[in-house]
């Protein structure tokens, strides 16, 4: 029979989700070890104030890297992201409740406590919150187990307190509950989650009955490149491929239409969005949830202002595993097509990739060689920056539009001029800092 030794907090709601956990594993044995976090014996730092991401697990990951443990039970919104090296999840249990709720003096719901009264809370989301129903509430840091947490407001220190539904109901203590709060919350409360180091296999064989993730898709964030299906990578080609939904941008359309998956257009056009950032991440979210083999298809590069980096941070803050695969970016794409060497020995050593949108965010930085994205609708004042922050007038200037596409054209001509030009179609700007290689671009 097998027989785990596992870590824990020892706050009477971490052991309690420790049996929770064992529970539904009858055959296997454990051996419990109890440990104070960091943050449970430092109870002086406000959870208001971007305390550390591991407050409360890294005593638990240290012993689990130190082989004194063979894994760790977490609430999982407490769980850093990413984790530390060399450890992963292997099971992320299915949600309890997950609602918030109100505990007050007197059963008071929300609405009624008295003016001004003190709330303890330990989210900001939660402080967000109940400041946007009552502005007039003082909101106090909330520290301490659920038991010192009531305390607060049996004795009298606190009006009320707002904690989570299921860490109330673990411990048997729904009768304090005063209301459900209808706020929203972070994404993995009640969730447990059991870590253990990456090199032990059979651990997971023992925990995946547990993981609700079995069932879930996958998720990549795919480069398509400059728009031209050959400079498309094959690791992209395979992804596409095999996805069950796409969900794509602007510039990947044509990309997109040529695999048989469902496909969902997320772009942004001349100020069009078709959704908000947080809609898309959301959307993501839910199809991996629904079981499908999800790709998010981003023109370019995914994290060269494509806003991948948000989406990846999203779903991994959700426990997904997320596979990136790079894209050529426009940068690279328009240098090459318009035969631009972005670097050259003993002349251009160094390159920025800059935003060229929004106007008064461009920035001109002291690079060699300068590659503006975005900078169709505000060229005159890109050409501003660059003449006041010392470039001459006849620097050449190069806006390659429609990179690696039928439609590609390319535009040579000069700071002075740049303004004139109207141009309505995605274009990248190149200009290079030094006078004596204008003749090369």
């Amino acid at each position: 029979m097998v027989s785990l030794i596992v870590a824990s907090r020892n706050s009477p709601l971490a052991l309690r989700q420790v049996e929770e956990v064992f529970s539904l594993l009858p055959l296997i044995k454990y051996r419990l070890l109890p440990l104070s976090s960091y943050g449970d014996k430092h109870k002086n730092i406000s959870l208001l104030d971007a305390p550390p991401p591991n407050i409360f697990t890294k005593e638990l990951d240290e012993i689990l890297l130190r082989r004194r443990a063979d894994a760790a039970v977490h609430s999982a919104k407490d769980l850093p992201c990413p984790l530390p090296e060399g450890l992963t999840v292997l099971a992320l249990l299915p949600a309890a409740n997950p609602q918030d709720a109100l505990v007050s003096q007197h059963n008071l719901p929300l609405r009624k406590l008295p003016h001004g009264a003190a709330v303890g809370t330990s989210s900001p989301l939660r402080r967000q919150e109940l400041l946007s129903r009552r502005p007039d509430l003082q909101i106090v840091a909330l520290r301490g187990n659920i038991g010192e947490r009531l305390q607060k407001v049996d004795s009298g220190q606190l009006a009320a307190i707002v904690v989570a539904v299921c860490a109330l109901q673990r411990l048997g203590l729904s009768d304090r509950i005063t209301e459900i709060l209808p706020f929203p919350t972070h994404p993995l409360q009640g969730h447990l989650a059991v870590v253990a180091r990456t090199d032990r296999p059979d651990l997971r064989k023992i925990f995946q009955p547990l993981d609700v993730r079995r069932t879930w898709g996958r998720a990549a964030l795919v480069g398509a490149g400059p728009g031209h299906p050959l400079l498309l990578t094959r690791q992209a080609d395979i992804y596409l491929r095999q996805a069950d939904i796409i969900f794509y941008d602007d510039l990947a359309r044509d990309i997109a239409k040529t695999y048989s998956a469902t496909k969902v257009y997320v772009g942004k056009r001349k100020g069009r969005q078709a959704y908000s950032q947080e809609t898309i991440n959301e959307k993501l979210y839910q199809a991996v949830k629904a079981g499908r083999k999800t790709v998010r298809l981003k023109g370019g590069d995914p994290f060269i202002f494509g806003r991948g980096g948000e989406e990846l941070e999203y779903l991994q803050q959700r426990l997904v595993s997320v596979a990136v695969v790079p894209g050529i970016t426009a940068a690279l794409s328009a240098a090459a097509l318009a035969q631009i060497p972005l670097t050259k020995r003993g002349q251009a050593a160094s390159v920025a990739l800059l935003s060229g949108h929004p106007a008064h965010k461009i920035k001109v930085p002291q690079t060699d060689t300068l590659v503006y994205y975005m900078a169709g609708t505000t060229l005159a004042a890109v050409s501003g920056k660059l003449l006041r922050s010392g470039l001459p007038p006849p620097a050449a200037a190069v806006c390659v539009l429609n990179a690696s596409l039928p439609a590609q054209s390319i535009i040579r001509t000069t700071l002075r001029q740049l303004p004139s030009l109207k141009i309505k179609d995605p274009l990248i700007l190149i200009v290079r800092r030094t006078a004596e290689n204008d003749a090369e671009i």
